[in-house]
Parts: structure tokens; C-alpha cells; sequence
């Protein structure tokens, strides 16, 4: 993983430079962004110990026959995280999210992306998938979290706040009106799964570049450019019932699947 987000990261680098509509000035600070970009995968390297665990739930006394005074303790521990979450808002150690997550996430105020351990598995990622479905999986997610570090969001944080990157801003945003599936609820999220997969694709093309071509799969007369392509939907996938459908083209803030 820590590999393939560098691969996406220069990618991601030299899809910049390629851009005419960007001056060189604002090409400078986007690239600082990204250089300064974090990343946190599977899970934290601290809270394992008996100690660490023994600290954690130091205040949680519980009593076996007292339903209403165990609520009670574990709703005022709950009322002081926000309180917490304030005082450590700035604190790039902590871990941001539960790791059984089957999720990714970008942080814009603290810069970085997060792979929790839940998505770090099949369908989406294996040690044993070809690189042209692991590129096309989790290979664009990553990419689709690094680009939300620059989308209408990610934009307006960070180090991108020059008068040149203002005057650029404007066109970004005619350019990304093409992105419209459900009008300005979806286009934060379609530039990042744009972005994601051109991402994914170059950096996919790239680090095979000069390497001996892969195998078939046994069953599939796929190449491998096929695979990536069919990887990045399949992680899309799911089913819904009809109303579940409309309700979700309606209000997700994601582009229906």
C-alpha cells in the first residue's frame, strides 16, 4: 500500500504538470500540498498494550445489576470526546477513524488519507491480485483521496491560497461543470472518482512499463488493461432495492453506481 500511494502520488504530480490551464505559481503550491500530504493505513501503531487498554477504559466501571448506571457512565465518556476531539484536532498522530472501516477517507484540515484495515481486503485489495486489479481497485480510491485534497472542497485548504491560485481557481471550476450527474450534490465526489481513475490508469501503466507482460487469469480472455478497468467497477457494485436506488440518486452525495 505504502508503495502504490507513492505511485499515485507522482502520478498525481505529473498530471499537474501536464495541465495548461494551471500557471506555473499555483503548480508550485499544489505541489507543496501534495508533498506535505500524510497517509495512515490499516492501523495505528499505539493502543495494543494491556497498559494503553487498561488507561483507555480506566472510567468505565461497570456494575452487573445496574442497567440505568452503566448507560450513565458510558454517556458522559461519550459527551467528552467531542471535547477531546477539539483538544487533539491538530494532533496528526491520532487515528482518525475505527479500522474496521470499509472505507477511505481524505482529512483536509489535518492533510493526509486514511486506508482503514476493513477495506484492505478482496475485492478491493490483495497481496495476491494482479497489480491490474489491485491498481484498479484500490489503486483508484487512492488516487479518488489524494485528488480530494485539490477538489471543491480540498481546494479552499492547505497551502493553495495565493492570488495566482485564485485567479486559476475560476477556471477549475468551469472545467469541472461537465462533472454535474445530480447537479452541485454530486461534483465534489465526481471529480475525485474523475480524477481517481486517471490516476490509478497512469500509475498503473507506468510502473509496467518495460516488464514482461502478465499472464492471463485461468477463465478470463481479459488483458490486463481490460482488468483494471473491469476491477475499478466491480468495486462499485452493489444492489439495492428500488426505492433504496431513488433515494440514493437523490440525496448521496456520491454518482449512482
Amino acid at each position: 500500500m505504502n508503495v502504490m500511494v507513492d505511485n499515485l502520488m507522482t502520478a498525481f504530480y505529473e498530471l499537474l504538470e501536464d495541465a495548461t490551464w494551471m500557471g506555473d505559481e499555483t503548480k508550485a503550491e499544489a505541489h507543496e500540498k501534495l508533498a506535505a500530504m500524510g497517509r495512515k493505513i490499516g492501523y495505528p501503531d499505539y493502543g495494543f498494550s494491556d497498559e494503553e487498554i487498561e488507561e483507555k477504559y480506566k472510567s468505565l466501571v461497570m456494575t452487573p445489576d445496574n442497567l440505568y448506571e452503566n448507560l450513565d457512565i458510558l454517556f458522559r465518556k461519550k459527551s467528552k470526546k467531542p471535547l477531546n476531539n477539539t483538544i487533539e484536532s491538530m494532533n496528526k498522530t491520532t487515528w482518525p477513524k475505527p479500522t474496521f472501516l470499509v472505507n477511505a477517507f481524505y482529512l483536509p484540515r489535518k492533510n493526509y488519507i486514511v486506508f482503514p484495515a476493513g477495506i484492505l481486503q478482496p475485492p478491493v485489495f490483495s497481496e495476491s491480485f494482479p497489480d491490474s486489479i489491485n491498481y484498479g481497485a484500490i489503486g483508484t480510491i487512492i488516487g479518488h483521496e489524494i485528488t480530494h485534497g485539490f477538489d471543491t472542497k480540498g481546494e479552499r485548504l492547505g497551502a493553495l491560497q495565493s492570488t495566482f491560485y485564485f485567479i486559476v481557481l475560476n477556471f477549475f471550476h468551469l472545467r469541472i461543470l461537465c462533472f454535474k450527474i445530480n447537479g452541485i450534490t454530486t461534483q465534489q465526489e465526481n471529480v475525485a472518482d474523475n480524477g481517481g481513475l486517471k490516476e490509478g490508469y497512469r500509475a498503473y501503466k507506468k510502473m509496467t512499463t518495460g516488464k514482461e507482460d502478465a499472464k492471463f487469469l485461468p477463465g478470463l480472455n481479459l488483458t490486463h488493461d481490460q482488468l483494471f478497468f473491469l476491477a475499478f467497477a466491480q468495486r462499485a457494485c452493489w444492489k439495492a432495492t428500488k426505492a433504496n436506488a431513488i433515494a440514493h440518486v437523490l440525496s448521496s452525495k456520491h454518482a449512482p453506481n
